[in-house]
C-alpha cells in the first residue's frame, strides 16, 4: 500500500543502503580493493591493536567465512594484512594490518564524507530523534539476528531508557549518572557492558 509507512521506511532505508554501499564502492575502486576488502581494512584499523579473527570478520559483516577467507587470501597478496594462528588456540586464525595496510585504510576513511556532508545539512533539532531511532533500530536487528551485536548504549547494563521528562534527554546513564541527550548515544561505547536481557 503506498500509505504504508514501514514499507515507506524499509524503502528509504534500502536507498540509503545502496548510497552508501556506492561511496565505499567508489573510495575502494580507487584504492585497487574491493568493497569487502574495504570494509576489512577500516575494521582492522578500528580495533588498533586487539586481535582480530577470521570468525569476528565474518560476524561483523554477516559474510561467510569463505567470502572472508578470500578476501583475506587477496589482501595478504597486496602486502596490506598479515595471518597467523592464535597462540591459545590454533584453529583460530588472527589477522592484522601491516604498516602498507594502515597507510591504504587511511585512504579509505573519507569514503563517508559526501554523505556525512548532506547529514549536516539536517535540521539540527531532529538529529537526536533521527539518531535514537535508527539506534533502536539497530538494537532490534540484533536481537532478531540480522546483524552483529554492537557495543551501543541500548544493549548497555547502565542504560535507564525514559527516566527522564526531558524530550531531548530522556534516558539516563547509570555509569556516568547523567541524563543522556539524544545525540550523546553511541553506536559503539569502551564502557559497555551487555545487559542480560537486553542483548
Amino acid at each position: 500500500m503506498l500509505d504504508d509507512v514501514d514499507a515507506k521506511i524499509t524503502a528509504a532505508l534500502e536507498r540509503l543502503a545502496v548510497a552508501l554501499h556506492k561511496s565505499l564502492w567508489d573510495t575502494a575502486y580507487a584504492q585497487d580493493l574491493s568493497a569487502t576488502q574495504a570494509q576489512l581494512l577500516l575494521y582492522l584499523a578500528s580495533a588498533g591493536q586487539n586481535d582480530v579473527s577470521m570468525s569476528e570478520l565474518a560476524d561483523r559483516f554477516g559474510l561467510s567465512p569463505p567470502t572472508v577467507t578470500d578476501a583475506v587470501r587477496s589482501l595478504v597478496q597486496k602486502g596490506l594484512v598479515t595471518q597467523h594462528r592464535d597462540t591459545q588456540d590454533g584453529r583460530v586464525r588472527i589477522v592484522h594490518l601491516t604498516r602498507a595496510g594502515r597507510q591504504r585504510a587511511h585512504h579509505l576513511y573519507h569514503w563517508t564524507d559526501t554523505i556525512r556532508q548532506q547529514v549536516a545539512a539536517l535540521d539540527p533539532s531532529t538529529k537526536g530523534i533521527f539518531l535514537s531511532c535508527l539506534l533502536d533500530l539497530i538494537a532490534q536487528l540484533q536481537r532478531s539476528g540480522l546483524i552483529s551485536l554492537t557495543q551501543q548504549c541500548q544493549t548497555c547494563l547502565y542504560f535507564q531508557p525514559h527516566r527522564h521528562a526531558n524530550p531531548a534527554a530522556p534516558h539516563h546513564c547509570g555509569l556516568t549518572n547523567q541524563p543522556l541527550l539524544l545525540t550523546e548515544l553511541r553506536l559503539h561505547c569502551p564502557d559497555h557492558q551487555p545487559h542480560p536481557t537486553r542483548p
